[in-house]
Formats: C-alpha cells, structure tokens, sequence
C-alpha cells in the first residue's frame, strides 16, 4: 500500500515558487558580482596585460576567470596603435558619458576600477584636480594663451583644450585670427603698456606686470620694450644732450640738436 502523499495547499506551492525563485535571484546576483569583481580586479592591477601575461603573473586569477568563462575578456595578443587609440578614447568617452565634470578625486571614489584604467593609460591629464570655474578657466586662457587659435591651444596645452570643450567654452577661443583682430590686440597691449609702465625695460615689465609681458612676447612685440642695456644707452644719450647744452647756453654755441 502507497503511504499517502501530503496534501499542499495552493498558498504552500506559492510560498515554495517564491522561494526558489529567491534563491535563484541571489545566486544570479552573486554571478554577476564575481563577474563584475574579476574583471574589476584585473582592470585595477593587471590592465593591458593579455591571457598568457596574467597567466605568468597571476596564475591564480587567471584560473578564475578562466573558469568564469571570462578569458574573452582578456586581449590574446599586444594591442596595436590604432588599439591603444581606441581604447583611449574609450576610457575618454566612458568618463565624459557618465563622470563628466567630476574631479579625479571624485572619480576614483565614484568608479575606482575606471579610475585605475585611466590611470594606467596615462590619461589623468585628462581629468581636473578640482573643480574649475567658468570664470576660472577663461581667466586662465587670457593670462596665458590669449589670441591662441583653437588649433594652436590644443597643441599647445591639450589637457587645458579639452576642459575648455567640456565646460562647453571654446566658443570664446578664436578658430583662426584676422589682420584686423591681431592688429588690435597688439595696439591694445602697445597703449596698455605705454599708459601704465611707459619706460620699464622688459626686466622690469615681467615683474611688475607678468601676464601683460607674457601677452606682449607671444604677440612679437617685446621689441617695443626697452632692454636694461637699450634703457643705459638712452639715459646717456640725454645726458650728453643736456652736457652739450650747458657746454653751449655758457658759451653761446649754437646748438647742433
């Protein structure tokens, strides 16, 4: 005689369904975490490196990621330079798309393991040290790039070029200078200097005022700034003059000036 099965009420069969479907759910978010946690860690430590590397460096979390079926994930073979390049931008692209704006100090809280990738890649130019202002960053072009195209700044300092693009700010940077905008900016820094440090030699201009000597050298025009040894000269050419007056005024000669 079959002993007789338990009845199991319909709430029962529920109650069992919830729970193995909970099990399931745990042990897939357990999945994806050890997933997440070894590609993390191999980003971290050993990125670039391909499978037969990490085997030689790390046989152990090769191992694991071997048999997490993750091996596809690691580069077979060196990357080339249009890799490298595309990774970079990548990295680049993955911070503008999620991160943008953060400093690195943020960012290396926020996502360690890009933090750490962008690290390595020689890319944390790329990212501000603290947060800059508007007025920050335009101040910072005018003191030391003014009159810069956008071509020239972004060979020039491409770590500042790019904060400029990302603060949405290179509309103040010319794309390409006139004769007319050239012609002015040099006559504004000519009446700049004249009204404010007429006679300074270029010495005494770069201390007094470093920023407007700095404009005036990338503008060709510290020619128009007296050297000490030009300054010296001048003086002793009024010095003879004003001899030669005297010499003359007392011996009634006529003046040859």
């Amino acid at each position: 005689m079959n002993p007789k099965k338990p009845d199991v009420s319909q709430g029962d069969k529920k109650k069992i369904s919830s729970l193995v479907d909970s099990r399931s759910d745990v042990g897939k978010r357990k999945s994806h975490r050890k997933i997440k946690d070894l590609l993390g860690f191999y980003s971290q430590n050993y990125a670039g490196l391909t499978r037969g590397e990490l085997q030689e460096k790390d046989p152990s979390l090769y191992q694991r990621i071997r048999k997490a079926g993750l091996l596809d994930q690691i580069p077979l073979h060196e990357l080339s330079e249009s890799d490298v390049e595309e990774k970079i931008q990548k990295l680049l692209q993955g911070y503008e798309s999620k991160y943008k704006d953060l400093t690195r100090g943020e960012l290396q809280e926020k996502d360690p393991s890009l933090y750490q990738r962008i690290r390595k890649a020689g890319l944390l130019d790329q990212i501000p040290l603290q947060k800059s202002t508007v007025e920050a960053l335009l101040a910072f072009y005018d003191q030391n790039y003014a009159g810069l195209t956008r071509g020239q700044l972004q060979k020039k300092d491409q770590s500042f070029y790019m904060r400029m693009s990302r603060a949405g700010l290179l509309q103040h940077v010319p794309t390409q200078q006139s004769e007319e905008i050239v012609k002015k900016k040099q006559d504004d820094l000519l009446n700049e200097y004249h009204s404010k440090y007429v006679g300074l030699t270029r010495g005494q201009l770069k201390k007094k005022d470093s920023s407007l000597y700095r404009k005036m050298k990338r503008a060709d025009l510290l020619e128009q700034v007296p050297t000490m040894e030009e300054q010296h000269a001048e003086i002793e050419k009024l010095r003879e003059a004003e001899r030669w007056r005297t010499f003359a005024n007392r011996f009634s000669i006529d003046q040859p000036f």
